[in-house]
């Protein structure tokens, strides 16, 4: 995930601005850097030499790789009408000025749930691997008091940075959003920590307990942003949004308790 996000920026840059090439180059530099990855993870693990074999039962197979990736598929699109909901509430009780602030913001958020995204797909294989061991419990409670640790040194840095920067790198029209960032960063701690959650339905293989946590956030999600945007306008989005994620990390914290108990460090 590293060599990959890395090399999509190393390759995306130079075709973008030194040859021209505008969208072309990004998804050049996105397809060509996944394929290196790909090769690179060959090469050091051995996923086709090691893993795949003739005798393998291809439909078991099959119907146990549906079973696991079929409900991310909805989870992955519950999360983004989510998303996309509360920039919909935006332009039809705001208008476009707030949806502006509103982009402008969340773009230091993004930053966190980048990171976020990019550890725990690098960390995927090691709590599988872990997940049998007896002492898993302490294993996860150990590296979930490292990751909340680290991501809230991130919270403060990005939302204190942020507030130093803003007249050098946001334009003087969007000023006021400057307003808007650290709710956002700290909605986005909610959802980091809440995907870290997430990593124990993978574990195990029980990806479909994921869909009714985000039902019931989407319910939660539409229902406080119609109401919180009439009352207090753009800010009720942001409160709209922390307590839909908030919402989604208790409900995990406790369902996730059959398959691992994490002792957190208050």
């Amino acid at each position: 995930c590293l060599i990959s996000s890395f090399l999509i920026f190393a390759i995306s840059v130079p075709l973008v601005v030194w040859t021209g090439m505008g969208v072309k180059g990004v998804f050049i530099g996105n397809i060509a850097a996944r394929v290196a990855a790909m090769f690179y993870a060959e090469w050091r693990v051995g996923i086709f030499s090691n893993y795949l074999r003739r005798s393998a039962d291809a439909k078991l197979v099959g119907k146990e790789i549906l079973k696991f990736s079929k409900p991310l598929i909805a989870v992955n699109l519950i999360l983004s009408c989510i998303a996309w909901g509360n920039r919909f509430f935006i332009e039809h009780f705001l208008g476009l000025y707030d949806n502006g602030l509103f982009c402008v913001a969340v773009k230091f958020a993004t930053i966190l749930e980048a990171l976020a995204t990019m550890f725990n797909q690098t960390w995927q294989e090691t709590a599988i691997r872990q997940y049998g061991d007896a002492d898993r419990d302490v294993f996860f409670s150990k590296i979930a008091n490292t990751y909340i640790w680290v991501f809230v040194l991130l919270v403060i840095g990005i939302s204190y940075g942020a507030r130093i920067l803003y007249s050098y790198i946001v334009g003087a029209e969007y000023q006021e959003s400057r307003w808007l960032v650290y709710p956002l960063v700290m909605s986005v701690m909610f959802l980091v920590m809440t995907v870290f959650c997430d990593v124990a339905y993978q574990c195990a293989k029980d990806t479909s307990r994921q869909l009714p946590c985000l039902i019931i956030a989407l319910v939660v999600s539409v229902a406080t942003n119609y109401y919180f945007t009439i009352w207090w306008g753009l800010y009720g989005i942001l409160a709209s949004v922390n307590v839909t994620y908030l919402f989604m990390l208790v409900y995990k914290i406790i369902d996730t308790r059959r398959y691992m108990r994490l002792c957190i460090n208050v």
